[in-house]
């Protein structure tokens, strides 16, 4: 299986250790991660849209450590697009209304905060619970993200959050 981890962290900053952190527990769960440092906000290059479409899960990870956020969420709506299970973390410096998200999606969007990081960690427990608990077929996406990429998507938070 194959996790497509999209990002605008700065790498030259000491929270560089991040996304291979999140590499390496994603392939303790079986998958072959596959990482892009977004560059342009206009284009998904073919490359990355390769990656994505090919994945079976996907994280975004929307930050004010970069110069390029609106290119993470142009990657998470191919995502979906193409109906992969997908989580989009938002840092809250974020200006979260300036982004549209797809009312379906809505709940696959966490917003946390590095100074208090517990609350998106208790509602990714609770979103990952209640995964466990649903059959209907038309959230399977959904399902499968809380699933397959909620440990991760806590690990992340807890990560930024040091």
């Amino acid at each position: 299986m194959k996790a497509f981890i999209s990002n605008t962290l700065d790498l030259e900053n000491d929270k560089a250790y991040v996304i291979s952190s999140i590499a390496f527990m994603l392939d303790d769960l079986g998958y072959k991660s596959h990482s892009s440092l977004s560059n342009s906000e206009e284009a998904i290059d073919i490359r990355t849209k390769v990656g994505i479409r090919s994945a079976n899960l996907f994280i975004g990870l929307l930050t004010d450590d970069g110069d390029t956020p609106k290119s993470v969420y142009n990657e998470w709506k191919m995502a979906i697009q193409h109906r992969v299970p997908s989580i989009l973390l938002v840092e809250d410096t974020l200006d979260y209304d300036s982004y549209e998200f797809d009312e379906d999606y809505r709940g696959n969007v966490i917003r946390f905060s590095r100074k208090n990081p517990e609350i998106a960690i208790e509602e990714i427990k609770a979103k990952i619970e209640a995964s466990r608990l649903d059959r209907n077929p038309k959230r399977l996406e959904n399902i499968v993200a809380w699933l397959t990429g909620g440990q991760a998507s806590m690990r992340t938070i807890q990560l930024l959050a040091r």
